[in-house]
């Protein structure tokens, strides 16, 4: 697992519970991403996310990388997004995004707190600055869009509500902007576990076949309809981030 492989990252921002109906639509029994993985994952699966938003020594950041490979060994997992090049469609742009999907909350927060990961994790604190934070998935989350070798991951990251009524208005009619498309939404602002850095107020993550897939959905005239609704009453970022290619290991 290469935590500096190269990919295509489109910043996009959140749904919130709210738009629960979206994790039932368009659904094959593909696993969910690909990469190192492990197959156990119960049908409540959780992400580890890190969000990097500065890389202050490239150098260390490199050598940290280098060795959490070896961190993960034994574990079941499945690495979804490993620090891909980022266009923002909405919100400031990370220096890069990592995706881990774990069995359960349990299994994310023993591969974090192992000694094994604790004793290279002051090595990425030293290099870069950050969040990290465990969130709960949808049931099923293990299954997936109908996906190319390399799926999309579309990721929305609220930071502040400053409008709830005018937020729930936009979140009920999200559903039905995804009408007729291939995707599966793995997260929809579940409950987080902080591990380092400030807490988002909700995350989101939707998968589909491809980054022109993401991109069909956000642009379409259906969601841009509603999309302004949502930037009047929150604030944070999102993104499309294409996935680690079903053929690596």
């Amino acid at each position: 697992m290469n935590f500096l492989r190269p990919r295509i990252i489109t910043v996009l921002l959140l749904l919130t519970s709210a738009t629960a109906g979206l994790a039932v639509h368009a659904l094959s029994a593909a696993p969910a991403g690909t990469g190192a993985l492990g197959t156990d994952v119960s049908s409540k699966p959780a992400y580890l996310i890190y969000i990097r938003a500065k890389t202050d020594n490239l150098g260390g950041y490199e050598s940290y990388s280098a060795k959490v490979p070896g961190t993960y060994e034994g574990r079941t997992y499945r690495a979804l997004v490993l620090n891909g090049v980022m266009t923002t469609l909405e919100g400031s742009l990370p220096d890069g995004v990592v995706v881990v999907q774990f069995p359960s909350v349990q299994a994310a927060k023993a591969q974090y707190y192992s000694a094994e990961y604790q004793a290279i994790a002051g090595e990425r604190q030293r290099a870069a600055q950050g969040t990290m934070f465990i969130v709960e998935g949808l049931p099923d989350g293990t299954r997936a869009a109908d996906v190319s070798s390399t799926p999309a991951y579309l990721i929305g990251v609220r930071e502040k509500i400053n409008n709830l009524g005018g937020y729930e208005s936009y979140s009920a009619k999200v559903p039905s902007t995804y009408e007729g498309r291939n995707y599966r939404a793995l997260v929809l602002s579940g409950a987080m576990t902080r591990l380092e850095g400030s807490l988002p107020d909700g995350v989101v993550v939707v998968q589909f076949p491809s980054i022109e897939a993401a991109k069909a959905q956000y642009y379409s005239a259906e969601y841009q309809a509603i999309a302004g609704e949502r930037q009047r009453a929150a604030q944070g970022s999102m993104f499309i981030v294409d996935g680690v290619p079903a053929s690596t290991d």
